[in-house]
């Protein structure tokens, strides 16, 4: 028999793992990028204690809902909340639709204290950013980020989020560009920072089975470490016509790539 102790803590740990996210060069990667500043960007937050959930009278866990449907921070009215990510230290990162907008997307970030800020509003002039697909979201416990736009091949993007500044690491200048990246694969952020992604390049062939559609390109394996993007190659290694999504990447927090 489950105790009521017991039970409290089960919920403490799925609410953790529904609002937890991951951690997620060729082709014009080399060298420090120049970043791009989001509009209305704020100063990513910089968490420095983890809040310590209330017990109550049994000894479980009380969980506290910090964003919901209709809340509004600054100019973006809430509608639904499509992807979240928490890091160790308790700070927050959400991916909301917003209302009036024709379906675009907004990233916000929220402090140990759960107090949110707009970091891309729903009509941001970022460069390739297309707002009506922004996903997964990662955050690291140094405050930084990675997130996804686009629907897939050629259109995919992956941009870097740190102290306010976005800018991309695949897809767009001066991330890395076609022909070596069209879709992005699996995707991490490390404690530290440190960013590993999976890119399918040139050639790629679509294949329609049934309703599925399956991709399948020449894989890489990217690091990218404060916004510089290097390749990773090893001899033997053979990524020819592969699924962008089954090679898979892994950072740990001291910034080690697996």
């Amino acid at each position: 028999m489950t105790t009521a102790r017991t039970a409290g803590w089960l919920l403490r740990a799925a609410l953790l793992l529904v609002a937890g996210g991951g951690g997620g060069g060729g082709g014009g990667g080399g060298g420090a990028p120049t970043p791009t500043p989001g509009p209305g960007a704020s100063a990513t937050p910089r968490p420095t204690a983890t809040p310590v959930p209330t017990p109550t009278a049994d000894g479980s866990a009380r969980a506290r809902i910090i964003l919901a449907e209709n809340d509004t921070v600054g100019d973006v009215d809430v509608v639904d909340v499509e992807d979240a990510s928490l890091n160790d230290a308790g700070a927050v990162a959400a991916i909301v639709s917003a209302r009036g907008t024709g379906g675009a997307r907004a990233l916000l970030l929220g402090d140990t204290a759960g107090k949110f800020s707009t970091l891309v509003a729903p009509d941001a002039a970022v460069p390739g950013i297309d707002t009506k697909t922004l996903a997964r979201v990662r955050l690291a416990e140094t405050g930084a980020a990675v997130f996804q736009s686009g629907s897939g091949l050629d259109t995919d993007r992956l941009y870097f989020v740190s102290d306010g500044v976005v800018q991309p690491l695949a897809g767009a200048a001066p991330g890395v560009t076609t022909p070596t990246f069209d879709i992005l694969g699996d995707v991490v952020i490390g404690g530290n920072g440190l960013v590993g992604f999976v890119g399918g390049g040139d050639p790629c062939k679509v294949t329609q089975v049934g309703e599925s559609t399956r991709t399948e390109c020449k894989g890489h394996l990217f690091v990218a470490e404060d916004g510089a993007v290097s390749e990773v190659e090893a001899t033997g290694l053979d990524l020819a016509q592969v699924s962008p999504t089954r090679p898979q990447v892994a950072v740990n927090d001291v910034g080690v790539a697996f």
